[in-house]
């Protein structure tokens, strides 16, 4: 364990929250109610009656751990558990853990309670803990000490008899309230007998044997022998290692696993005179040629808050030395502990050279003796894994960062994470139902009527923007990815697809050119061809283009009104700017056709044989319109404020990320 910093600024909706609750207290303590706890959706919870002198209090689970709150935690801890410093956020998710049980409490004394429940919304009483930490060690463990508790306990040698000693123990630890921090009597004085990571240092009490991985009660030298220290601190650091299973066997074998590998680069860095000096500097507060009887204090050692290890393979070794031990890098603990331990075994092998001390302050002279005669120890090459390991622990810590980020830009703009998700699913059920109305004018519709195109592209922008907004805000894709997969294939089917106007025109056309070239002599133009009939077919292919023109024009300006850019052209598929439009590449399709139906033409008008030119296909029957559904997505009582204006900041934010912002339709 490590000191945890967490963010001053409460996130908003824990403090509505807990300002909600505190108002209740006030009202229970004035009125000396007595406090019944119910759990939100249970039958006590939605009882409306009431015994008299009584109030209920109903406990919103999911309302203490909003998700912009849990990803603020996991940031404050670098994505580790609280307790045991396991980096386990990337193959298991976490728990919101109260450090003062939010229901009832659990201990050597314990007693009918309603726990702490005035602390569940508290910011500064929210730790992110594993699964195994929180719910088979800790659970709702929180004892306060007693009255006597500074006094030492008995010690066994003391009694002959078994039972007497444990009678003694009892009678130690007898039932002497400590003092607690109650609901109705709140004062502040209570002494949690866990060590409390928020506002305590754990170093002072847990230590870590660096042969075995084994956490010890009290402080650890650079030897792994016990220094001397007060009982009071011993006692907690022991209880706490025992309730939290600080040394159950598989993290011990993970802790033995991670020695392993820092073991393999502080190998390499000693290879190193120049990094070896550094480190011992680094690890002793002094020069450590001048601090050679003192042994090196593991808690004396200053280390950094953070580290970046850099591309340099010579200093590489050393920089991630000093970011394991950063409070961002998982068992940061062991790690500090280690280091001290070898600086100690380093020292010993410095000074077996003692014949030649004179020279290891020169290592420019001549007779300077190689990094490797120094000392003996063994040398283990600095396998790429190691590094791969520390650039996925970096990856896992940027990807929490952003995930912060994300969500930041709401906060700063009144909406909750949650209220987020609501309103995304608010306006999916709104587009679903807009989608719904439409089916019967897009099945009627011709397709080549302004005003359905105008109609099926604004469509087609609401279903891009709700899928952008679901997508980036992280919302649960099983509830609502069905929905917009089944309206994004009713738009492919039943879309404004230029065939079903302009292609039977095309299709004429190429008709037309086959009559010419079977029933007319070709030309040159004066000299027997038909004018008419000429003039004719280059009508119908001006007209043609014309349209072909107003169309492409009237996709651009819609376009432009959704603030995508024209793609009247070619367009580089990288553009993340760009969006094209499937009715865009029909109309290069048919522009490209109509070409080759002019160059014939020219052909015959000179007197040459023109080239055939193929018809468009043009596709089938309509399928049946699919009505769409979506899991979860339900109304509330409470529906936050000015949702217009939620949904408005919402899709605006999740455009505004260019993978979301590049999003064009999707395929059928």
């Amino acid at each position: 364990m490590i000191k945890v910093t967490k963010t001053q600024d409460v996130p908003p909706a824990l403090a509505a929250s807990q300002k909600a609750m505190d108002a209740q207290l006030v009202v229970a303590r004035n009125k000396n109610l007595d406090v019944v706890l119910c759990t939100k959706g249970t039958a006590a919870a939605k009882a409306t009656t009431t015994t008299s002198g009584v109030v209920k209090i109903i406990i919103d689970d999911e309302q203490y751990k909003p998700p912009h709150a849990k990803a603020l935690l996991k940031v404050d801890q670098h994505g580790k558990c609280a307790f045991c410093e396991a980096r386990f956020m990337d193959t298991a998710g976490g728990d919101v853990e109260h450090f003062r049980p939010k229901k009832r409490y659990d201990g050597f004394q314990t007693v009918d309670n309603v726990g702490y429940f005035q602390y569940v919304y508290d910011w500064t009483n929210h730790l992110w803990s594993c699964k195994e930490c929180n719910e088979t060690y800790k659970k709702n463990y929180f004892d306060v000490m007693p009255d006597n508790f500074d006094a030492p306990p008995p010690d066994s040698d003391d009694f002959d008899d078994e039972d007497e000693f444990w009678a003694a123990i009892k009678e130690w630890g007898r039932h002497i309230n400590g003092q607690r921090d109650n609901w109705n009597t709140p004062n502040n004085n209570e002494r949690p007998v866990l060590i409390d990571p928020i506002n305590e240092d754990p170093r002072e009490f847990i230590s870590f044997d660096t042969r075995t991985g084994v956490a010890m009660a009290g402080q650890l030298g650079d030897r792994n022998q016990s220094l001397p220290g007060d009982t009071f601190k011993i006692g907690r650091g022991g209880k706490t290692i025992l309730t939290l299973g600080l040394n159950r066997k598989e993290l011990v074998f993970t802790r033995m696993r991670h020695l392993s590998m820092l073991r393999g680069v502080f190998l390499e860095m000693s290879q190193s005179f120049d990094q070896v000096n550094e480190f011992m500097n680094w690890q002793r507060k002094v020069p450590w040629v001048d601090s050679v009887t003192k042994p090196t204090m593991r808690y004396e050692i200053t280390y950094p808050d953070e580290c970046i290890v850099e591309d340099d393979a010579s200093k590489s070794a050393l920089q991630f030395l000093a970011y394991s031990t950063t409070s961002q890098a998982p068992f940061a603990a062991l790690a500090r502990d280690a280091l001290a331990c070898w600086s100690g075994e380093l020292l010993n092998h410095l000074l077996a050279a003692q014949q030649q001390a004179t020279q290891l302050q020169t290592p420019d002279s001549d007779q300077a003796l190689s990094t490797r005669s120094v000392h003996e120890l063994s040398r283990l090459g600095l396998h790429p894994v190691i590094f791969a390991t520390y650039q996925a622990d970096m990856n896992v810590l940027a990807d929490l960062r952003k995930n912060l980020a994300d969500y930041k830009v709401l906060w700063e703009n009144g909406y909750e994470q949650s209220e987020v998700d609501y309103v995304c699913r608010r306006r999916l059920l709104k587009v679903m139902e807009e989608h719904m109305a439409l089916e019967n004018p897009f099945r009627n519709a011709e397709r080549h009527d302004p005003d359905f195109y105008t109609a099926y592209l604004k469509h087609e922008r609401d279903i891009i923007d709700v899928h952008n907004a679901l997508e980036y805000y992280k919302c649960d894709r099983k509830n609502w990815e069905s929905a917009v997969e089944t309206m994004t294939d009713n738009l492919g089917e039943y879309g404004p697809e230029l065939e079903d106007d302009l292609v039977p025109r095309q299709n004429t056309l190429v008709e037309n050119l086959e009559y010419l070239k079977q029933n007319c002599p070709p030309g040159p133009y004066d000299q027997g061809t038909e004018p008419a009939l000429i003039g004719q077919f280059e009508l119908q292919i001006n007209s043609l283009r014309e349209l072909l023109k107003q169309r492409s024009d009237a996709f651009a300006e819609i376009d432009q009104q959704n603030g995508v850019t024209s793609v009247g052209k070619v367009v580089d598929p990288d553009d993340d700017n760009a969006m094209v439009w499937e009715s865009q590449a029909y109309i290069g399709s048919m522009e490209h056709s109509l070409n080759e139906i002019v160059g014939a033409l020219t052909a015959f008008k000179e007197g040459l044989t023109p080239e055939t030119v193929a018809k468009m296909q043009q596709d089938g029957p309509l399928a049946d319109w699919q009505t769409p559904t979506a899991t979860g997505v339900r109304n509330r009582s409470n529906p936050p404020a000015n949702m217009d204006a939620a949904w408005n900041h919402i899709r605006d934010v999740a455009n505004q990320v260019p993978e979301y912002k590049a999003t064009a339709r999707w395929s059928k």
